[in-house]
């Protein structure tokens, strides 16, 4: 049913005479031009713009409203983390203090200093994350384990039978080593990386990577050519290694030693309990109550710097922790036990079905629904996350149709007529919005908010009675025009009121 808009009381009429409202301006024929040019300027800004064809999104049912990460990698500048279920990749955007969902699931996350690696969760193939296209793209098969140098990705095959080097082209490998287990590196530019190899004979041209030998836990180094690897010791819980030396935690996890060489020599740093070792630029360590602890350089010289968490990752100079939940992200600030809160982890994505029953709690008439959305589109342009993953994009009312005149204000109402086009056009996988009964009564409720909104504003207006001519016509617009297939088939009626000059126009 269309909206049936009053007749203003024609100039005689016995309300007329007791309207607190100005006299009306003559109907003529010059403003009945104007009313149409009006009405067609917002078929052309409302109706097409706001019904125009957007990007179908996809969207996945969250088990939980709120995500809890399981693991957490760093590269030089950000965290990254990999919801414990797990459905999602976040990034950690410290200039917008928020996380951001970069990727749909993923069974593992690694990182070098500046890129970050997943796996499929599905087939196990390894996936490059591009940042500057927000896109991820496919650069190999399965592995047991993988690991980035200052300058390579490395991988071990599903059956632990050898080591590869990626190529850099397609899904391209290269075999550089024998059966193992894990991987161990550096990701960024050592010391030793910096010097003239001019000067210094033998200066490394990428940062270190180690394998433990599968079958005997043995550590080896990869001398960085053909299929060359040095044996330096025996096997351990796991190693780190940091900008300048490899660690090994003790296989019954009852301390920590450093490597010296040469051959397969070793000397102890730590002889308490230890858990896990993280390293980057600093070697860390959990102790036997899940403590963070910083080793200062010196055997047996370790500083308490946190409490427990439930992952830790390091990368350069940064250390993040993950609460014992999982639920926010601390940042060690290098000062004793002092950490910077990153705020909780993101909200998990609205299933369909969620998004759905929200947008339209949204867009329904009414002063409770445009509150609840005053405060979302607020929070989303203040960079908060939205778990419904809303499309906000608007053009407002969009030239040659305009959101102001000296007597309206009409930005935030097609702000808000855009936001319920775009969702339910996303939502109900429509192009059209008239395509379906579903889709026309969601537009035939937008409109009629979109005027209701319109109308509410005029309440402040210098000129409410002109304020609210204008909103008429672009209802008119939205609502006889705001589906594409009506756009040739219709010719705006001249409507039962009279123009009390809008705009100012003259």
């Amino acid at each position: 049913m269309k909206l049936r808009l009053p007749a203003r009381p024609r100039r005689g009429h016995p309300a007329a005479e007791h309207s607190p409202e100005p006299s009306p301006t003559p109907w003529t024929p010059a403003r009945i031009v104007r009313l149409l040019c009006l009405v067609i300027a917002g078929v052309l800004a409302l109706g097409i713009s706001a019904n125009a064809a957007t990007g179908k999104r996809a969207f996945t049912t969250p088990p939980n409203p709120v995500a809890v990460f399981g693991d957490l990698v760093a590269t030089k500048d950000s965290a990254y983390g990999l919801a414990k279920d797990p459905s999602a990749v976040y990034r950690w955007a410290g200039s917008q203090d928020r996380w951001i969902k970069i990727g749909d699931g993923a069974a593992r996350i690694y990182a070098s200093e500046d890129t970050v690696y997943a796996t499929d969760p599905g087939n196990g193939d390894i996936r490059r994350y591009d940042s500057a296209t927000d896109s991820w793209t496919r650069i190999g098969g399965p592995g047991a384990d993988f690991a980035a140098t200052a300058k390579h990705l490395y991988g071990i095959s599903p059956d632990h039978s050898a080591v590869y080097e990626y190529t850099g082209r397609g899904d391209t490998w290269t075999k550089v080593g024998g059966p193992a287990d894990r991987l161990y590196t550096y990701t960024g530019e050592t010391p030793a990386m910096k010097l003239n190899p001019k000067v210094v004979p033998g200066t490394p041209s990428d940062s270190p990577l180690y394998a433990t030998q599968h079958g005997t836990g043995d550590i080896y180094r990869y001398d960085g050519h053909a299929t060359a690897w040095t044996r330096l010791g025996g096997p351990g819980a796991e190693f780190a290694v940091t900008d300048n030396n490899l660690y090994r935690l003790a296989a019954d996890h009852s301390g920590v030693a450093e490597y010296t060489g040469p051959g397969d020599k070793w000397k102890a740093v730590r002889a308490e309990r230890t858990e896990h070792l993280y390293a980057a630029n600093t070697l860390y360590a959990t102790d036997g109550t899940g403590g963070i602890v910083k080793y200062n350089g010196h055997p047996n010289r370790w500083n308490p710097i946190g409490q427990p968490g439930a992952a830790f990752a390091t990368s350069g100079d940064h250390l993040y922790g993950l609460t014992p939940d999982g639920s926010a992200l601390y940042e060690y600030t290098g000062k004793e036990a002092v950490w910077t809160n990153h705020g909780a982890a993101p909200a998990q994505p609205a299933s369909p079905e969620e998004r759905k029953a929200h947008l339209r709690e949204l867009t329904q008439p009414g002063p409770a629904a445009t509150e609840a959305w005053n405060q979302e589109r607020a929070a989303h342009l203040a960079g908060k996350p939205d778990r419904y993953q809303f499309n906000w994009d608007t053009n407002y009312c969009n030239f040659p149709a305009i959101d102001k005149s000296p007597v309206f204000d009409f930005a935030t109402a097609c702000a808000r007529h855009d936001f319920g086009y775009h969702n339910f056009k996303d939502l109900l996988n429509l192009d059209d919005l008239a395509a379906n009964r579903e889709g026309q009564e969601a537009k035939h409720r937008v409109d009629v908010v979109f005027k209701d909104d319109m109308d509410n504003s005029c309440d402040t207006s210098i000129d409410r009675l002109s304020c609210r001519d204008s909103a008429s016509a672009y209802f008119l617009a939205v609502e006889h025009f705001g589906s594409t297939s009506q756009i040739q088939r219709f010719v705006p009626p001249v409507p039962s009121f009279t123009w009390h000059n809008p705009l100012g126009w003259m």
